[in-house]
């Protein structure tokens, strides 16, 4: 993966790096467990960016164009797309709240190592019910305007109306193009060198 491998112990290798009672840190498990991390790290940043980068309308144009096989089967599309695009919403809500107060905690400059267990424990749940007391009054306010805008909760009577011609078809060929032309200068070097 291009990673540099854990440094090599002075004892030699040892497949089990901590042991905490029943608890055991093995390198397979500090290796998933990284790789989950950035996996995860990467979902929400890559959300946060496609939130940023595309408009509501073309987000739910597509999933619309995605899903509608789907409504033969008798599933109701409107709100599958309402339910992924508040969903996308709130993934991208909850890692901003947690960036906020990462930079707060740092700006703070709060010193770990003269507090007690006890305190660090505190200000650790402190930070914990800050986030879900702001990520609770987003979600209330996505609600208000969605009942401001006329929905009720069922998506029989409140119909989604969104437009046919989701973007130009010259800048759609166009980016494409450029898609595979960037494809293709990364890959072409690798075949053409062996």
């Amino acid at each position: 993966m291009g990673l540099p491998s854990f440094p090599a112990s002075l004892e030699g290798y040892k497949y089990v790096i901590l042991k905490l009672g029943p608890l055991q840190l093995t390198r397979k498990g500090l290796s998933t467990a990284t790789t989950s991390a950035c996996l995860t790290f990467t979902i929400f940043q890559s959300a946060s960016v496609f939130l940023s980068t595309t408009t509501p309308e073309q987000i739910a144009f597509a999933l619309r164009w995605f899903i509608s096989p789907l409504a033969n089967l008798g599933v109701p599309v409107a709100e599958v797309i309402l339910t992924l695009l508040l969903s996308l919403r709130f993934i991208n809500l909850v890692f901003d709240e947690v960036r906020n107060v990462a930079l707060g905690i740092v700006s703070r400059r709060i010193n770990w190592q003269q507090m007690t267990m006890l305190e660090t424990i505190d200000v650790f749940f402190t930070y914990i019910r800050r986030i879900f007391r702001n990520i609770f009054v987003h979600a209330e306010q996505i609600s208000q305007a969605m009942i401001v805008r006329g929905f009720r909760g069922d998506s029989t009577t409140h119909k989604i109306f969104l437009s046919a011609d989701s973007s130009s078809e010259v800048a759609n060929y166009i980016s494409i193009s450029c898609l595979f032309g960037l494809i293709a200068l990364v890959t072409l070097p690798k075949y053409l060198i062996q």
